[in-house]
């Protein structure tokens, strides 16, 4: 039967485009299904404000043989961006598909032209929705498992994106620790460069304020802009988009290895830490929906017993950058001491991203735990 491209345009087609995941990945063991109001959510035009910006167009394509979904691909223009970084390019985001190189070629044929109309000379990606979000085709031999935060993908993926013709650009690591609390390789040393600055040059490490999570929000995505405005593939957030980004944020978030860092009262980094519940739900995976559900329930309701943690997000302003390593590193530290998680992951750490990597690799002894590619085609 012949394969057709077409453009999402009503609720039946989008809800196919919802739902494809769950055919791509139903036998894979590692695959922990997101949450399904949350993935709604993110690739829902009239619910995220990435998509809704007038600096965003976009386009939701499905292949189908029949009335059987057998890929799925978003493809966005974020003139903001490219005005910014120079790079005059199209995105490509929720990509999933079956292996199967004629539906690749068919699919990515559309997205090209769709560029091509918009007199785009690029396609990148892909990434989870749109830059700004996580990205990039693991790069490991093996199918292992992953951590919340963390893209999981078959690895024919990324031979499908090469056979139509894309070529690597950019890496990105996740790092890990197992029972990081037994090994703090040099925490002494930034001790002592804590305790050798006089009290004017040191800098203040307070907790997350969760009861005023909005106007914590507010100093985060300030920081963040400032830290990763230039890098490739981050569009500066707006409020409304930060927010959205972060809604819910504080039903997983670990309170007591989540702080923001000050210089004479103004927020100059923050570190953000999530409780990993992923090994929880994937216990869960081939049990009855109702099990499921209650079971979903149950683990959100006892984050606390939780001994995994993901560092999510690391930033600092550029007038302060590695300064402010050596207090977060020791107040970090300290409550990983007391917390004695079984395993630390981080989130992305993009190669520029020095302030994370020094905290992650440095302080911690973190190793890279996954390798993640991003592709771009010229047109």
């Amino acid at each position: 039967m012949k394969i057709e491209i077409v453009q999402v345009t009503d609720r039946k087609l989008d809800k196919a485009f919802f739902r494809l995941p769950l055919r791509i990945y139903r036998e894979d063991p590692f695959w922990v299904p997101l949450s399904a109001r949350i993935q709604q959510k993110i690739i829902n035009g009239r619910k995220n404000p990435a998509l809704q910006s007038s600096h965003v167009e976009y386009a939701k394509f499905l292949a189908l043989r029949g009335r059987e979904p057998l890929g799925r691909i978003l493809v966005c223009q974020h003139t903001d961006y490219a005005r910014q970084s120079g790079e005059d390019g199209a995105f490509l985001g929720c990509f999933e598909c079956v292996e199967d190189e004629q539906v690749a070629s068919l699919f990515f044929h559309s997205a090209e032209k769709w560029a091509q109309l918009r007199n785009l000379n690029a396609l990148y990606g892909p990434f989870f929705t749109l830059p700004g979000f996580e990205g990039g085709l693991p790069a490991n031999d093996q199918p292992r498992p992953y951590a919340l935060t963390q893209i999981y993908a078959p690895l024919y993926y990324a031979a499908l994106f090469r056979f139509v013709g894309f070529v690597p650009v950019r890496s990105i690591h996740t790092y890990i620790k197992q029972n990081p609390a037994a090994a703090l390789p040099y925490l002494k040393s930034f001790e002592r460069v804590r305790q050798r600055r006089n009290a004017s040059e040191r800098y203040a490490v307070r907790p997350l304020k969760t009861q005023r999570l909005m106007e914590e929000l507010e100093r985060i995505r300030v920081i963040a802009n400032d830290a990763f405005t230039g890098y490739p593939f981050f569009p500066p957030m707006t409020p409304e988009q930060i927010r959205f980004n972060f809604s819910g944020l504080d039903r997983i978030l670990a309170k007591d290895l989540s702080f923001i860092i000050e210089d004479q009262g103004r927020a100059v980094g923050f570190i953000l830490t999530l409780y990993n519940f992923h090994p929880a739900l994937l216990e869960l995976r081939n049990k009855p929906l109702l099990y499921r559900i209650l079971g979903s329930i149950r683990i959100l309701k006892n984050l606390e017993s939780c001994k995994e943690f993901v560092i999510l997000l690391i930033a600092f302003t550029k007038d302060v950058q590695g300064k402010a390593i050596p207090e977060l590193a020791s107040w970090y530290s300290e409550r990983i001491r007391s917390t004695k998680p079984k395993a630390l992951y981080t989130s992305f750490v993009h190669q520029q991203n020095h302030a994370s990597s020094n905290i992650a690799v440095r302080a911690f002894g973190m190793e890279i735990d996954h390798t993640y590619v991003i592709y771009k085609k010229v047109l």
